[in-house]
């Protein structure tokens, strides 16, 4: 659970605004993420554009992005951003990744050996982009953060990856394979999880459209629980929440004053960029801070504490400070 520093206790007005999930259908519809189960074969490109499909009508902007490649020789979990939501699309393109993965080996390993290897490499691994990527052949650090052994049986392994954004997954297995000094072949790699979301969120193109006619006919509740708020998406990622009078002049680019922020996450490092959020827990706009948790606490009232660089928020949302 993320530690907070609270400066102050702060009360909203109920009268602007509202909590992410109590949105009004076409708010909550742009600035949600959904879940598609992609099946071989396709790509995350036509999974996006399908979901456009159904929505058209009402996102604004009329625009849709994705989570991150999933390769159409891969099944698995593609996230899809609406709207406003694609302009979050740098942070939830970092949400952590959880596969599930067959390693065939040419002759039987003792399991012991196996989760031994699965052991060497949890941590922070360096990898190599493959020779086929697009991004650039440079050594990075990726974390690892659990491998484990979830069956084996007749020299066939499966493998549970839970891992960072941009790690190459199939590289990963391969290096095991390496390890274990012996020919494996890898089969059935797939994407169990995306940040928040598991299988069980995955809905199908039918399945959202349905519940889209549905709401439209006044019939919400269906919808409301295949699309998840974007600020559930984000839920694990340094925040800093502000009190209402202030909302407004952030949406219009003024810094944000140590005096307006009711609390703050303890894991700010004044390095990577912030989400500040409203009371009620919505995110108005992304910020950079300056400096970290401890040091923005305990600047004066008057010092600037972040500035904003994206705004997500429509700036008519709350009033203005009186």
């Amino acid at each position: 659970m993320t530690q907070s520093i609270v400066r102050f206790q702060a009360e909203t007005d109920m009268n602007y605004g509202s909590a992410p999930q109590e949105r009004k259908l076409e708010d909550y519809i742009n600035l949600s993420v959904v879940v598609v189960e992609k099946s071989k074969g396709k790509t995350a490109h036509y999974i996006s554009k399908r979901v456009k499909e159904i929505f058209e009508d009402i996102l604004d902007p009329c625009k849709i992005g994705h989570l991150g490649q999933l390769d159409p020789p891969l099944t698995g979990l593609v996230g899809v951003s609406l709207a406003r939501a694609c302009k979050l699309s740098s942070f939830l393109t970092e949400l952590d990744r959880k596969y599930t993965a067959w390693l065939h080996f040419n002759r039987f390993i003792p399991n012991e050996k196996v989760e031994k290897a699965l052991e060497i490499f949890e941590g922070t691994i360096k990898q190599v982009p493959p020779v086929r990527s697009r991004s650039r052949r440079i050594l990075r650090s990726k974390d690892i953060f659990k491998l484990e052994l979830l069956e084996y049986r007749k020299k066939k392994a499966k493998i549970f990856i839970h891992c960072e954004s941009g790690t190459y997954v199939r590289k990963l297995l391969q290096d095991i394979a390496r390890y274990l000094a012996w020919g494996v072949k890898i089969s059935g790699l797939r994407r169990v999880g995306i940040g928040p979301f598991t299988l069980k969120d995955a809905v199908s193109f039918r399945e959202l459209a349905q519940a889209y006619e549905s709401a439209k006919n006044g019939s919400e509740e269906k919808l409301r629980q295949l699309l998840k708020p974007v600020e559930v998406c984000l839920e694990g990622f340094p925040s800093i929440y502000v009190q209402d009078s202030c909302i407004r002049l952030l949406c219009c680019g003024a810094p944000l004053f140590t005096r307006d922020i009711a609390k703050l996450d303890a894991s700010i490092d004044g390095e990577k960029r912030v989400l500040v959020r409203s009371l009620k827990g919505e995110i108005v706009c992304v910020a950079m801070p300056v400096g970290t948790a401890e040091e923005i606490a305990q600047k004066e009232d008057n010092e600037i504490a972040a500035h904003p660089t994206r705004t997500i928020m429509s700036p008519y949302t709350y009033a203005m400070e009186t």
